[in-house]
């Protein structure tokens, strides 16, 4: 079992390459996470809102990309990042106004999604893991 600072370190870990997989399509995206239960941030938020949260409850963790707000879950640590991965896409896609991330495989365009496999979280395509989540720009 994995102890409080390891988790968050795994988390800043995850945020990291995320953010990294974000940059290559708008840099000025930024990832927050912040902690219910201690009333802190983990990852801090863009400096335009740096206000916590507000009407989640008492604990959990609640990510922020863009101003929006969303309450973070899954049933295990992959599942847990894929969902935030998901939710972080649909946001950077409301944000551009096209899919995203979108990439060649097998000669032609396609457009990824966050899928798990074997406890990992990565960017899929028809269920399968294409590219590692973090790892976009520089396969491209």
């Amino acid at each position: 079992m994995a102890t409080h600072a390891e988790t968050v370190a795994g988390l800043r870990e995850f945020v990291e390459r995320l953010q990294r997989d974000i940059a290559g399509a708008d840099p000025a995206a930024v990832i927050g996470i912040y902690d219910l239960g201690s009333e802190s941030w983990i990852i801090e938020p863009s400096p335009d809102r740096p206000e916590p949260p507000e009407d989640f409850g008492p604990d959990g963790l609640v990510g922020r990309i863009y101003g929006s707000d969303f309450l973070l879950s899954g049933d295990d640590p992959a599942e847990f990042l894929a969902h935030l991965a998901d939710r972080v896409q649909d946001d950077v896609i409301d944000e551009l106004g096209r899919s995203w991330p979108d990439v060649e495989h097998d000669g032609r365009t396609v457009h990824l999604e966050p899928v798990v496999q074997h406890g990992v979280a990565a960017w899929g395509y028809r269920g399968q893991p294409v590219r590692a989540i973090g790892e976009l720009n520089a396969t491209l």
